[in-house]
């Protein structure tokens, strides 16, 4: 992981194969936070907290493709590694094709697990740079002043909500940043490319 802080939950229904996937990305200093079964992976999943799926195609209760619809579905930028024992190309298009970042067919090695993980992650941060970049070549984000410890966890909050479908009321005296901190959840939401209108 970019940070080992977040963990990312490998869904595999082969309890042996999900124990050795989780052993290797602990190993290679990831956090790792497991679901048996489709339904539970869904229910678990956080976008704050799990930073890639790795998901088997065939799970029980709900397969990986349920789960990857609900994951995009949550948070669009959180990458879905799809794995399958089959391997065929028809199976492999069809969840790229859905939205999965990458595919590895079982079985697969530990370095093969762990190069898919740390490009998926890559992705994400490539992608999230895009979207900050165009945000700012519009005009919409701009810069906000101060180092502080205060300040740094007012953005890396600011930076977690931009990612929910909550409504966020921001308060504050005249001057303090109000208009700023709402142009940066907007410019890091899924509604980035959508119109940010001011309303004094």
């Amino acid at each position: 992981i970019i940070e080992p802080e977040p963990p990312e939950p490998p869904v595999e229904d082969d309890p042996a194969g999900r124990q050795l996937s989780v052993f290797n990305l602990r190993g290679a200093g990831y956090a790792v936070d497991v679901a048996e079964d489709g339904e539970s992976a869904i229910a678990r999943f956080r976008a704050d907290e799990h930073a890639v799926v790795i998901t088997d195609l065939r799970l029980p209760k709900c397969s990986g493709m349920d789960v990857l619809r609900a994951v995009h579905a949550a948070a669009p930028a959180t990458p879905v590694i799809m794995v399958t024992a089959y391997g065929d190309v028809d199976t492999a298009v069809q969840a790229m094709k859905s939205g999965a970042v990458d595919f590895v067919a079982k079985p697969f090695s530990r370095d093969q697990l762990l190069l898919r993980v740390s490009r998926a992650l890559a992705h994400a941060e490539l992608q999230s740079e895009v979207v900050r970049l165009r945000a700012q070549s519009r005009g919409v984000e701009r810069p906000i002043a101060g180092g502080s410890p205060q300040m740094k966890r007012v953005l890396e909050m600011v930076d977690r909500i931009a990612e929910s479908e909550a409504t966020v009321l921001i308060g504050g005296e005249t001057g303090t940043g109000k208009e700023l901190i709402a142009r940066r959840i907007h410019a890091r939401s899924a509604r980035s490319d959508k119109p940010f209108v001011v309303v004094n």
